[in-house]
């Protein structure tokens, strides 16, 4: 099984470098993609916190939180006196929070602060200054109880598109192109082939109420257990996975105050559309437009483009073209576990010099979409 994680929008950071046109190639290297450094850090609980609460902030960062805990200086007032405490990483990409030495009294509560970024990397982002208010009511927090949680589950399909997988119009010969981020596309003319294989994919959301008052809700992280194993851990509640074989979940509610969890019951997903997922054949003649006989070939000797001299007749033996359960163990396809983040079946593309390539899609995209390009079509690799 191999798994996509569906997590809130990830903050990139953007580059401050600014490049005369002619050194702004296709594919420059970003200096500042995935900089160890913080864009943003702002509060997430100030409206309301619990007095044995803790203060939470979130901010784009793609490191590790725990090696910025000496760079961060927070100093807490309340009515002008200051209040003991100290900043910890609670293991969430992202977050730190401050955690009072004594609990909360009740009040409106003055944060000043700074972050030092890398001086190195001040083209990235600069330092940031913290000046904000909070408020507790100095009251206990809220029980953990169940949340809603309510899957919505999609099924989805994409093609396997390479030189060993396509059907295409008699004298039509694909090729392999290389694209500026080190990437390779198999281009052929539109409606002239198409793949015999795909890969049966089931998206599952798994949005979460809390169902607790505000204050206790704000300090809550939720991590994601699938088929038994974390997975993620996030601030969102909005979770979600995908995989092209069945899976059950489970998540994990974890008050950051208190320390308190929760584990909501097992849901398994996927049974009922096993037969769905995984390695698909598919039928190429619902997209090929042409009217010549339909042939597969031979890779030639670079590996680069078929081979026109080594052809036979699709389908072979006079079969027809239409498909049947389960399809090639090409890979990417097999439905073979896999770590979380993007892993596994269809492999996202290489993310080197910052180019974000393909990989399965969303719950939400259209299956099987190619990009059109004029008369040439590719897919990403």
């Amino acid at each position: 099984m191999t798994p996509r994680i569906c997590l809130a929008p990830a903050l990139l950071v953007a580059s401050a470098l600014i490049l005369r046109p002619a050194e702004a190639a296709a594919c420059d290297p970003d200096p500042c993609y995935q900089a160890d450094l913080w864009q943003t850090l702002a509060p997430v609980n100030a409206s309301l916190i619990p007095g044995d609460g803790v203060l939470v902030l979130q901010g784009a960062n793609p490191g590790d939180p725990a090696a910025w805990l000496d760079k961060v200086a927070l100093t807490v007032t309340l009515d002008a006196t200051p209040v003991a405490g100290a900043l910890e990483a609670p293991g969430l990409t992202g977050v730190l929070v401050w955690r009072p030495d004594a609990p909360l009294v009740a009040g409106m509560y003055k944060v000043m602060g700074t972050l030092d970024n890398p001086d190195d990397l001040d083209y990235c982002g600069e330092d940031l200054l913290l000046d904000f208010e909070f408020m507790s009511d100095g009251g206990a927090a809220v029980p953990l109880t169940p949340p809603s949680l309510t899957p919505m589950e999609v099924v989805s399909t994409t093609q396997i598109v390479g030189l060993d997988t396509l059907v295409c119009c008699e004298g039509v010969v694909p090729g392999t192109s290389f694209n500026d981020c080190g990437g390779d596309s198999v281009d052929y003319p539109e409606g002239q082939c198409a793949p015999t294989q795909g890969t049966g994919w089931l998206d599952v959301q798994l949005p979460i109420a809390p169902m607790l008052p505000i204050g206790t809700a704000a300090m809550l992280a939720y991590s994601l257990k699938v088929d038994g194993v974390v997975v993620a851990s996030t601030l969102s509640p909005q979770l979600g996975w995908q995989a092209s074989a069945p899976f059950c979940t489970e998540v994990v509610v974890t008050n950051l105050g208190t320390g308190a969890t929760l584990t909501t019951d097992k849901q398994c997903h996927g049974d009922a559309v096993a037969s769905q997922l995984g390695p698909q054949s598919l039928d190429p003649t619902l997209a090929i437009t042409c009217s010549e006989p339909l042939q597969t070939c031979a890779v030639n000797a670079m590996g680069d483009a078929w081979d026109p001299n080594m052809c036979t007749p699709w389908p072979p033996g006079g079969e027809t073209g239409t498909p049947t359960e389960g399809g090639s163990d090409s890979a990417g396809s097999d439905g073979s576990g896999g770590s979380g983040g993007s892993a596994g079946e269809a492999e996202p593309g290489e993310k080197g010099c910052g180019c974000v390539g393909g990989g399965a899609p969303g719950p939400w995209a259209l299956p099987g979409v190619l990009v059109l390009a004029g008369l040439r079509r590719r897919r990403r690799a």
